[in-house]
């Protein structure tokens, strides 16, 4: 390699920017190791090349600059798989799905993360393992299914506890906070919410410490709403909205913008309707109208059938749900498919149509997801 002063010089290209990263310092650490980066393909150092851009790809996620995040991890995962180095390149999966997480595309994060499944059994890794499990909760928390992502991070958090991953434990303890109390077990949701801010506290981390603080406020709006107390739910939606209307500064991770995407979802549903809303379906489902915009599922053969199951079951049993497994067998008939996939799938699919236009009435209740029972059916 030429001399141990090179040497060093190539051990130490990263150590400034990962130090830099732990205080929060972004900026400063992304210029660090895109000069590692430039180091590292100086000499000709593969690995290295492929730990830099993971590294690039997680602060440049951080800065909100996701398009050049997932284009530094993607080539970071094509030398780890050219060098055949599994290890590592489950660590880019975990933060190509991370980036997904962030940028709000469900989808694409449960595809990276099943990866990482998979990956996983190869590699037998409780970390890694762990960390996916906790990401799918997130997943399936967004997707308005608490009961899974309760019982997902019940999963992440007992194999991440042991390892002594606290600052991991730490970040997704706030959001099983949330999970635990939207299934009803509000007392023991605030206990888990300030272990939390406690641990934080200890830390002085005051970009967590802000994430942790908008959660507190959307769990006494939940609690509110649940109750039909119009008043106690004015004041922590006037917090929430002060803390959306200013942008995403400085440290941050996926969790911060997951926060941001609940608060504003649960302060959307506040909005007053204007109106009963139409939902006109036509001739087998094959499309459908809402807010007068019409949308073609003829060939979206999966999700058209799982629409038209959601349409006639909310005609034959109003404010009943469908079971994520009766979706499967609606959607996918006569396939063998693993639980997890076809959870999945099924996550998917429902998200698929929300994206369509179906957000604000395609509802997700205890029993399973329905569409609003509020709104008029009307078939074509």
């Amino acid at each position: 390699m030429g001399s141990w002063a090179t040497v060093r010089r190539i051990r130490g290209a990263p150590s400034r920017g990962v130090g830099q990263e732990n205080q929060g310092r972004n900026e400063e650490a992304y210029d660090s190791f895109v000069h590692a980066l430039e180091i590292f393909r100086a000499v000709g150092h593969l690995r290295y090349q492929g730990v830099a851009l993971l590294n690039i790809g997680a602060v440049a996620s951080h800065l909100g600059r996701f398009d050049e995040a997932r284009r530094s991890l993607v080539e970071s995962r094509r030398i780890f798989r050219l060098l055949e180095n599994p290890a590592s390149e489950a660590n880019v999966l975990l933060n190509l799905g991370g980036v997904s997480l962030a940028e709000g595309k469900l989808d694409q994060a449960a595809g990276w993360l099943e990866k990482v499944l998979t990956l996983e059994r190869q590699l037998g890794n409780p970390r890694v393992r762990g960390l996916a499990l906790a990401g799918m909760a997130h997943v399936a928390l967004e997707t308005e299914s608490p009961q899974r992502a309760a019982a997902l991070m019940d999963d992440a958090l007992a194999l991440l506890r042991p390892l002594k991953e606290w600052r991991y434990v730490s970040i997704y303890l706030p959001f099983y906070a949330l999970c635990i109390g939207r299934l009803g077990r509000r007392e023991e949701a605030w206990k888990v919410m300030r272990e939390a801010r406690d641990d934080f506290e200890r830390v002085r981390d005051e970009a967590s410490l802000e994430t942790i603080a908008l959660l507190e406020e959307l769990m006494r709006l939940e609690e509110a709403i649940a109750r039909q107390d119009a008043e106690a739910a004015r004041c922590p939606a006037r917090k929430i909205e002060a803390t959306l209307a200013v942008p995403v500064q400085g440290a941050s991770t996926e969790a911060t913008f997951i926060a941001r995407r609940l608060a504003r979802r649960e302060l959307e549903r506040l909005a007053p309707p204007s109106g009963q809303a139409v939902l006109r379906v036509g001739p087998e489902a094959a499309w459908f109208e809402c807010a007068g915009s019409r949308v073609d599922l003829r060939r979206r053969g999966a999700v058209r059938r799982m629409f038209r199951a959601l349409v006639e079951n909310r005609i034959a049993h109003p404010g009943a749900g469908m079971s994520a497994e009766a979706l499967v067998e609606v959607g996918w008939p006569r396939e063998r498919i693993l639980p997890e996939a076809a959870a999945t799938r099924v996550y998917s699919g429902i998200r698929t149509l929300r994206s369509l236009g179906l957000e604000g009435i395609l509802l997700r209740h205890a029993d399973g997801y329905l569409l609003d029972p509020d709104v008029e059916i009307a078939w074509a």
